[in-house]
């Protein structure tokens, strides 16, 4: 790999800790704040859904954008976006302006994913790949977990909270300063029958994706609402998504190395086993000690799907066809955020916040079942 490469590569992991450190903030702070005024579970969730209506939105636009103004303009444009929308959250009442800023937020925080995405792929070659791919997902995961410490350490409430968080941001989005353009372009020629050729050549890798969105959904949102309703403290239940997000920091690496000996198909069945497990058991033990390591397992389960999934796409594809499945991933991450979003919101309303994850633990089990009669789906071999 040339230097400016790896500068590329190191300019496109930066790019994911700001990702992930505000997708890590944003949806449990959100959500706080609105049940500290009173705001039903319903309307909260969908509040939450407006986020992936602007990640789906990005399906047919993100292409022609970076073709025409450039990858690296449109992610610095993107890390400017997201921080003005941040900035303004305290200073706008929730209906209706919170609506219109998570539009927003989630259109750059997924053109800036996607982009950098696709550079993680383009660049993580060769047999390593995987574990490439791996301490990727761990960046990403350190910063999600470091989103919900902070207002554990100074509150939900005011403006500071924000304004520290925009700053961090800014230091973290610092390297793409230094790619150079045309090192860093990605071919953009995208057409409505490339992304439908890939949705119909990769249904499994796209619902593994979507089944990680809807489960991070539930943990982002609604997994601090079900340890306040069972007596934590809104700074203690913020706490609760660190864990969940936490333990990809340790354990994606491990997910990338059993890839890379064992192959993909066992490791994404183990993966969907274990969700479906742990998610099981959150609900019985969100009190107990032992709800840390459970969360930490359900966390790095269902990220090491996502995982995989970028890893079979980056042995599968190249040229434009990265970019087609880096959007498409991004669009059913959308997607599966937002129906985890509303669906969730709706059950915690109805049934109690136990039920989604008893809910989702029995999706992963029948997506594990899935993945038993479609091993093929997973197969290491490229297509011909």
């Amino acid at each position: 790999m040339s230097r400016q490469n790896t500068i590329n590569l190191i300019a496109a992991m930066s790019s994911i800790t700001v990702l992930g450190f505000v997708l890590g903030f944003i949806f449990p702070v959100l959500s706080l704040l609105m049940e500290k005024q009173g705001i039903d579970s319903r309307l909260i969730g969908i509040n939450t859904a407006v986020q992936p209506v602007g990640t789906v939105a990005t399906l047919f636009l993100t292409a022609p954008i970076v073709g025409r103004f450039g990858a690296v303009r449109v992610a610095a444009l993107c890390v400017v976006m997201i921080i003005a929308a941040l900035l303004l959250y305290p200073h706008l009442p929730v209906f209706w302006y919170w609506f219109v800023l998570r539009f927003v937020q989630g259109f750059f925080f997924t053109t800036l994913f996607t982009i950098s995405e696709a550079w993680v792929v383009k660049y993580s070659t060769g047999p390593y790949a995987s574990r490439i791919l791996s301490i990727y997902m761990s960046l990403f995961a350190l910063a999600m977990a470091a989103g919900p410490l902070l207002p554990a350490q100074i509150g939900i409430e005011g403006s500071a909270l924000f304004i520290i968080t925009a700053i961090v941001i800014l230091v973290a989005a610092l390297p793409i300063a230094f790619v150079k353009a045309e090192e860093a372009r990605i071919e953009s020629a995208v057409s409505l029958t490339d992304i439908l050729n890939f949705v119909w050549e990769s249904p499994m890798l796209l619902t593994s994706v979507g089944l990680f969105a809807a489960c991070e959904a539930a943990a982002l949102s609604f997994l601090p609402l079900l340890g306040v309703f069972n007596g934590l403290y809104a700074d203690q239940a913020a706490v609760l998504v660190s864990a969940f997000v936490g333990g990809p920091i340790v354990l994606q690496y491990p997910i990338g190395w059993l890839a890379h000996k064992y192959g993909k198909f066992r490791v994404f069945l183990g993966c969907a086993l274990c969700t479906a497990i742990a998610l099981l058991a959150i609900p019985l033990l969100i009190l107990n000690v032992l709800i840390w390591p459970i969360l930490a397992i359900a966390g790095a389960a269902s990220a090491g799907l996502y995982t995989l999934a970028l890893a079979v796409l980056g042995e599968r594809y190249s040229g434009n066809q990265i970019l087609v499945g880096t959007s498409a991933f991004s669009a059913i991450y959308g997607i599966g955020m937002l129906a985890g979003s509303v669906l969730c919101g709706l059950i915690m309303n109805s049934f109690g916040g136990a039920c989604i994850f008893y809910g989702l633990a029995a999706l992963f089990a029948g997506f594990a079942v899935a993945i038993k009669f479609k091993a093929h789906a997973f197969a290491d071999a490229p297509i011909s």
